[in-house]
């Protein structure tokens, strides 16, 4: 287990910091000199009229505009496209080593089953990477396919051993650079998480720039009316600035601790929703600093797109 020492960063220095690396990422993906155009890709998930997400759309079902002009698209897939993932995991969810709290273990027991039925069902055969935080984040196993050591990794994780308050703004910077170094080009993040805090909370807008501009699809999955959010936001401020992440990336947020269903459900609503996803692929016209309006269309009649803003990147 590692500890980054960018959580030692006063709050300052984190927004200067991850506004650098926002720019940096819009920067790199610009080629030398001067060029018109540039593959761009853009991620969307699509519901029919039962609100049930599309798996059968055809390319001539969906059109995409940049600030009002229509663009081919070259490249649409699903599944196949290569793909990251992360799961981060706030430790306030876990009980302190050697401390019986049957409200703790309760959420405990819920976050690690939800997790370990994503990893037997879908993450065990897939890039992952696993971190976990309080006030720093902590890499607890960089990137494997080997199901057993990321089970084995979120079983040995535990609470923290002091109450004290959580802060995501820095383990989510972490975990974007942590993603931006692979070659994948599609990247999902998991996030499990007691309640957003209130620093974090005032860092939402360069924090969601931030993950679009990184191409990486959020999903976070909300305790919060089970345990003490430990001076986190309400439940209900904390569920909408996590939802105003998630829609910047065609995310989702579900609020497993104000749910009644099984998590066997909670499962496969976060498994549809991910397999469900399109990319689309197309020659952008907008400089990568400085990306166009983005409209994306679908013909069949009762449907409705969630998009991600445009990502600009290198051609390949």
């Amino acid at each position: 287990m590692r500890t980054l020492s960018a959580g030692s960063l006063n709050l300052g220095e984190r927004r200067t910091r991850l506004r650098a690396v926002a720019l940096g990422l819009a920067l790199l993906a610009a080629p030398a000199g001067f060029a018109q155009t540039r593959q761009a890709y853009v991620t969307a998930s699509l519901v029919d009229r039962n609100h049930l997400f599309i798996e059968n759309l055809t390319p001539d079902e969906v059109q995409i505009f940049e600030d009002g002009r229509p663009r081919k698209i070259e490249f649409n897939a699903m599944e196949q496209l290569q793909t990251v993932y992360g799961i981060l995991v706030e430790r306030a969810l876990m009980p302190e080593a050697d401390v019986d709290s049957r409200s703790a273990m309760a959420g405990a027991t819920l976050a690690k089953d939800i997790l370990f039925q994503l990893i037997d069902k879908y993450l065990g055969r897939q890039q992952v990477w696993v971190g976990a935080y309080q006030r720093e984040p902590e890499e607890l196993l960089d990137f494997t396919e080997d199901g057993f050591q990321l089970k084995d990794a979120i079983q040995r994780l535990t609470g923290p051993r002091r109450t004290t308050e959580s802060c995501v703004y820095c383990a989510r910077f972490y975990a974007v650079q942590k993603k931006c170094v692979r070659g994948e080009k599609r990247r999902v993040q998991r996030l499990f998480i007691e309640a957003m805090d209130q620093d974090t909370d005032g860092e939402i807008r360069p924090l969601r720039n931030l993950l679009a501009s990184s191409n990486i699809e959020l999903f976070a999955v909300s305790f919060t009316s089970r345990l003490s959010t430990r001076g986190g936001l309400q439940p209900s401020l904390s569920d909408a600035a996590l939802k105003e992440l998630a829609e910047a990336t065609a995310g989702e947020v579900y609020s497993a601790g104000q749910s009644r269903e099984h998590p066997e459900d909670v499962v496969r609503r976060l498994l549809l929703q991910i397999r469900t996803l399109h990319t689309f692929g197309f020659e952008s016209t907008s400089p990568p600093d400085k990306p166009g309006k983005l409209v994306i269309q679908c013909s069949r009649p009762g449907s409705r797109v969630k998009q991600h803003p445009i990502v600009p990147v290198l051609c390949q």
